[in-house]
């Protein structure tokens, strides 16, 4: 997918996962794994990604809202 391909989508504003079945679509034959990072904050988001396709999941911020001391 090139730069001009991700401005189009970005600017319709189209979320993570209408997104996902078309980006691994496009790099399938590549052997690119695709790997998801941004609006994943449970398991059900976590296996819908990998159900659509994503060989990964990147995880991280959600935990900032976790009290640490």
């Amino acid at each position: 997918m090139n730069v001009l391909s991700i401005s189009f989508y970005l600017e319709k504003q189209e979320g993570l996962f209408p997104l996902l079945p078309r980006v691994v679509d496009l790099v399938s034959d590549s052997g690119i794994p695709v790997i998801v990072a941004g609006g994943i904050v449970d398991g059900r988001g976590y296996v819908a990604a990998l159900a659509l396709g994503a060989q990964g999941v990147c995880l991280g911020t959600r935990y900032y809202l976790g009290h640490l001391y």
